[in-house]
């Protein structure tokens, strides 16, 4: 009889080990997958550094596979909406930052960059926030972009990626 008990015994807390680390795995699962102001304000300070350093690579390590960005901009060649997926995006960028290096050596002078959050909408469940910015981009008189964009981020085991990209540019 005791042999039998110490077996129950031990099937019990071998079922209530098991649900404890199942348990402990989804909050550690949840806290990994949830966002909070401060992981935006740092994954945009990320963004801004890759910037400054004309690095689009790491830009593009902050897409979703998925991702999806439609611009519409207006130059003095007209105006135009551009939808890219990643793919599109990042070549996009390998060019436009190897154009400014080399603007930015060129001319001798560091680019003036401003940005600003201007909201974070945290979904009910914390998986994505709607992010409002504004941002602007100058090297010189040679270069000068002014946007206003919307993304939508969303955060997978720990590492944080922007989703979807909604902006309007003006260049001159």
């Amino acid at each position: 009889m005791e042999k039998s008990t110490k077996s129950i015994i031990g099937g019990v807390l071998v079922i209530v080990a098991f649900f404890g680390i199942r348990y402990g795995l989804g909050q550690y699962h949840k806290l990994q997958s949830t966002l909070d102001e401060d992981i935006v304000y740092a994954y945009y300070q990320k963004q801004i550094n890759a910037m400054r350093t004309f690095d689009a690579e790491a830009q593009c390590k902050m897409m979703h596979p998925r991702f999806r960005g439609v611009d519409q901009s207006r130059s003095p060649e007209g105006e135009q909406t551009v939808v890219m997926d990643r793919r599109e995006t990042c070549e996009g960028l390998r060019e436009a930052m190897d154009t400014m290096k080399a603007v930015v050596k060129a001319l001798e002078v560091e680019p003036d960059m401003k940005f600003t959050i201007e909201s974070v909408d945290l979904s009910p469940d914390r998986r994505q926030a709607t992010v409002k910015l504004r941002y602007s981009l100058e090297i010189g008189k040679e270069v000068s972009v002014a946007a206003t964009g919307i993304d939508t981020l969303m955060r997978h085991k720990g590492d944080v990626y922007v989703i979807n990209s909604q902006s309007k540019s003006v260049i001159r």
